[in-house]
């Protein structure tokens, strides 16, 4: 397991922690509006489990996508 910390390409901070494949297993950024989102991928480092705080209000979002990237359910 490695940790590491990074600014990405927008400016935002990222945090995360990755298995022995060098997969981003878990990482903890921050979007655009300062918004945060907590990203769980499976093995071959597709995001599949989205947390986050989105839109002006900050509203609660969960969103689980399929291994292809397409969205499955989002709640609410």
């Amino acid at each position: 397991m490695k940790a590491g910390l990074q600014v990405q390409a927008d400016g935002g901070p990222l945090l995360f922690f990755r298995s022995a494949q060098r997969q981003d297993s878990i990482a903890l950024t921050l979007l655009e509006n300062d918004q945060p989102v907590l990203s769980l991928a499976s093995p071959d480092g597709n995001s599949r489990v989205l947390l986050g705080l989105v839109d002006p209000d900050f509203n609660p979002v969960l969103i689980f996508r399929a291994d292809d990237g397409t969205p499955v359910l989002r709640l609410p």
